[in-house]
């Protein structure tokens, strides 16, 4: 999930492992657990431009083993391809086909 300020500027993602990390029980040592997104997000946001092709992202997204990948234009968020939506399209184009 993007994680935007007032002004739109993205500045994070909070992931399925950040928020997982929560479920399990918390190390003893641990004085407190974190209670803002802020302090769970990925702060160092990989993103695509619109312009970016296909094979590069698909190559970028299994090297790095991200589900998803921000998409911008001029800077700004324009939306989110994820794998799902990856697999649809090359279906869709007959990659898997026999």
């Amino acid at each position: 999930m993007p994680v935007l300020t007032g002004a739109g500027d993205l500045v994070g993602m909070l992931s399925e492992v950040d928020v997982l990390g929560g479920r399990f029980t918390p190390d003893r040592r641990c004085l407190q657990l974190p209670a803002t997104v802020r302090e769970v997000m990925s702060h160092q946001v990989i993103t695509a431009d619109v312009a970016t092709e296909l094979s590069d992202l698909v190559d970028h997204m299994w090297r790095h083993r991200h589900r998803c990948m921000p998409v911008v234009f001029q800077g700004r968020l324009v939306g989110v391809v994820t794998r799902t939506d990856l697999v649809r399209t090359m279906v869709s184009q007959g990659v898997f086909a026999s």
